[in-house]
């Protein structure tokens, strides 16, 4: 089966140009390939085009901004209303998209930590599998970025301080309920 590409609108590919390099500041400002024009953008605009899918990847802004390491933009654009759960043509997230190249020097790896780090604080779900069964774990493993690991370790271990019911509370109620059992085994014996 053969793939039929769609032509990209110049509007849609600036705006993912955009999305890739631009500061939050210049989002706004579409500059359209072979044209010396920019297009300027309102915000009630800008809301819409957040989640518009790329007619061929179904990449949305968040799928480009995390590839291209752009954490100030990702940023920007989930306060937009981007999703930040949004599926590609293969499954992938946007987490899976930061996840996807070893970093060449320490500030594409801090630029990288950051876009993991924007992306698991807007609520992702790092547990999704890809149409390969992959998570966002095993494309950092695959990668060979364990960084992702002490990333993730450390924001489960926040929400877990965070929300009643962790582990703590488990083990207390395991305990609890171990001892009422014991003292109802107790009298049922007696």
């Amino acid at each position: 089966m053969v793939k039929q590409f769609v032509s990209v609108p110049p509007r849609f590919l600036a705006w993912q140009q955009n999305c890739l390099e631009s500061h939050p500041s210049k989002l706004h400002i579409l500059r359209l390939r072979g044209s010396d024009e920019s297009l300027v953008l309102e915000e009630t605009e800008l809301k819409q085009l957040v989640n518009e899918k790329h007619p061929n990847s179904q990449f949305i802004s968040t799928h480009f901004a995390a590839m291209g390491r752009n954490y100030k933009t990702l940023r920007h654009v989930i306060k937009l209303g981007a999703n930040v759960d949004a599926l590609d043509q293969v499954g992938q997230t946007p987490l899976m998209k930061a996840l996807r190249f070893k970093p060449l020097d320490d500030d594409a790896k801090r630029k990288q930590m950051l876009c993991i780090q924007v992306l698991l604080d807007a609520g992702c779900n790092f547990k999704h599998k890809d149409q390969y069964k992959l998570t966002a774990a095993d494309h950092a493993t695959r990668n060979g970025l364990d960084f992702f690991h002490k990333i993730l370790k450390r924001k489960i271990a926040e929400q877990r301080r965070q929300v009643p019911g962790s582990d703590e509370d488990e083990n207390q109620n395991a305990k609890l309920h171990r001892s009422q059992k014991n003292r109802s085994q107790k009298k049922y014996l007696a």
